[in-house]
């Protein structure tokens, strides 16, 4: 497919000097000796990204003692650590396509993730070059294709709070056309902020949600959680928030052992030990950060009292 540079550019908020380094980066092969192809970008993407990553994190976390002395704020394993996950090629792969850069290529690689992921590091190399190796500009472009913030705020385990991925993943599921992300200066005169429109196409409408930040990839995240919000309220998406099924105590484990086996979450666990005259269970789930008690003459009751509660609290209930 060819490639639509201006599109391009306004995915990554970078606009290239050299257009030919841009059209060089999408030149993915199997071949690395093809002249002019990615991989010349890709060896210089790579150590740029190391480079760029180090001197971001090392913003973030590092200073300097009284005496002139340079440490970090966590420890050095956290800091590796950190500097480790973030380059990852999961990361790279899933971001060109929430960039909406995947549908361009044109790669002999069928292995769409590696050339994704490829496309990524040759997209840093030709900003690296094109820029003449200025680092503020690389660092600010590598954040916001990465999503460094996200990252760092929470973690890299858990995407279910990435509404920019869950709304990509809702526009596939429905075959929607991709969501599209407007970026300009904010409105804000006492500081400096970013606007992102996001573009949602619903039953053929565009519909635009707003929202401005300190920086375009958290004003891109706002945007996208409005978006994803209205989605959940208008019943574009299933979400066991929006699942009618009646909640009753004496049905209370079977309903939440239900929905764990179509897939909302892992199976309940119940902890069940004497109490008084009674039982006491304790119901827990692997995905949830709570637990709930129940109480009962027999060890079924204070099952399924723990059981309703902790269904009351996955539908989205007021635990009283």
């Amino acid at each position: 497919m060819k490639i639509d540079i201006n599109d391009v550019e306004a995915s990554i908020q970078y606009e290239f000097k050299n257009k030919m380094l841009l059209q060089q980066a999408f030149m993915i092969t199997e071949n690395d000796n093809i002249p002019f192809s990615s991989e010349a970008l890709r060896n210089i993407g790579k150590r740029t990204i190391n480079y760029s990553l180090t001197q971001i994190l090392t913003g973030f976390y590092g200073y300097y003692s009284e005496k002139g002395m340079f440490r970090t704020k966590n420890s050095n394993e956290v800091f590796n650590d950190l500097l480790n996950n973030l380059y990852s090629k999961d990361i790279f792969a899933r971001n060109i396509e929430l960039l909406g850069l995947g549908k361009y290529l044109d790669s002999s690689d069928n292995d769409f993730f590696n050339a994704d992921r490829k496309l990524f590091e040759a997209i840093v190399g030709a900003v690296a070059l094109d820029s003449n190796w200025n680092m503020t500009v690389i660092n600010d472009v590598l954040s916001f294709i990465l999503d460094i913030d996200y990252y760092l705020d929470n973690g890299f385990d858990d995407l279910n709070r990435n509404f920019v991925v869950l709304v990509h993943n809702w526009t596939i599921e429905k075959n929607s056309p991709q969501p599209v992300y407007d970026y300009a200066q904010g409105d804000s005169d006492t500081v400096l902020s970013f606007k992102c429109t996001l573009h949602l196409f619903l039953d053929n409408v565009d519909f635009t949600f707003v929202e401005e930040a300190e920086n375009k990839s958290v004003a891109r995240m706002k945007a996208a959680k409005k978006a994803y919000t209205y989605l959940v309220e208008n019943n574009y998406v299933k979400t066991l928030k929006n699942i009618n099924i009646e909640v009753k105590l004496e049905t209370a484990m079977m309903q939440l052992e239900k929905l764990a086996m179509d897939g909302n979450f892992s199976l309940p666990n119940f902890e069940v030990n004497p109490s008084g005259k009674g039982y006491t269970a304790i119901c827990s789930i692997d995905e949830c950060d709570m637990s709930f008690s129940g109480y009962g003459k027999y060890d079924s009751d204070a099952i399924n009292e723990a059981a309703l509660k902790m269904l009351k609290h996955v539908l989205g209930y007021d635990i009283q």
